[in-house]
Parts: C-alpha cells; structure tokens; sequence
C-alpha cells in the first residue's frame, strides 16, 4: 500500500511529498518533489507541451525509491528485450 491508498502512511505536508514518474520513450524513471512536477506540468500546459512522464506514485521519497526499486528489474527486461516472466 502507498501514502494514497492508506491514510495513515499519507504525506503529511504535500509540499513535502515525491512523485515517481515513467517514461515510455525512454524507459526511464525518475523521482522529483511532486510541487516540482506540479510547475512543470502547469508550464507544459501553459506552452501546448506533451509531457512523457507519467506519474506512478506519490508519496515519501523513501516510498518513492521503493516503488522504483521494485520496477527496475521490468525496465531492465523491456531494454534488453527479455520476455517477462
């Protein structure tokens, strides 16, 4: 369970709280503080952007990483094309 669906595990100050993204195109991850990507999605929006991140998960940089953590080996199977299990 993340901080989204357990309230007692939620980000206690937003401002505080860690976004994991994905990128298809690059088949990257990538962790930033969520008022960050706040900024830069309003700033896509303003300028017609596409964005390539996908937001994962939100919550504590600790969960952040962890989340991270558990998609890397998928991430590892799509670059080297490997078939998942």
């Amino acid at each position: 369970m993340n901080s989204l669906t357990n309230p007692d595990r939620a980000v206690p100050n937003l401002a505080a709280g860690h976004v994991l993204l994905w990128s298809q195109s690059q088949c990257a991850l990538h962790i930033e503080p969520l008022m960050d990507m706040l900024t830069k999605n309003r700033r896509a929006c303003a300028a017609d952007h596409c964005m390539d991140y996908v937001p994962l998960t939100i919550g504590t940089r600790e969960e952040c990483d962890a989340a991270a953590s558990r998609l890397r080996p998928v991430l590892n199977e799509r670059r080297s094309g490997t078939p998942s299990h």
